[in-house]
């Protein structure tokens, strides 16, 4: 029975606090906005960049992931990856 007796008693003391509560803030309990949301927070640049590289990579993965055309690969030794010779080189004064 001491049990009881011990909840009912606990019971009786977070009344009365909840009722000191209401009393100090009728129109309920202040509650502050952002304070996990929104902005994040960096020690310093490394970590935005790290951040923001993270989110790149993200981007990147997701937007070819979401192609419906298979990735094809150019073969290499094509004319298109030959490169051009320079320009001739004039000696007019």
């Amino acid at each position: 029975m001491a049990d009881g007796n011990e909840e009912q008693a606990t019971a009786a003391i977070m009344k009365d606090q909840e009722e000191q509560l209401r009393r100090k803030y009728p129109a309920g309990l202040p509650v502050k906005k952002g304070l996990l949301g929104g902005d994040r927070k960096y020690f310093d640049s490394a970590d935005w960049a790290k951040d923001r590289a993270a989110k790149d990579k993200a981007a990147k993965v997701s937007a070819e992931a979401s192609k419906d055309e298979p990735v094809t690969f150019k073969k290499q030794g094509t004319q298109d990856d030959e490169l051009l010779p320079p320009p001739p080189i004039s000696n007019a004064k």
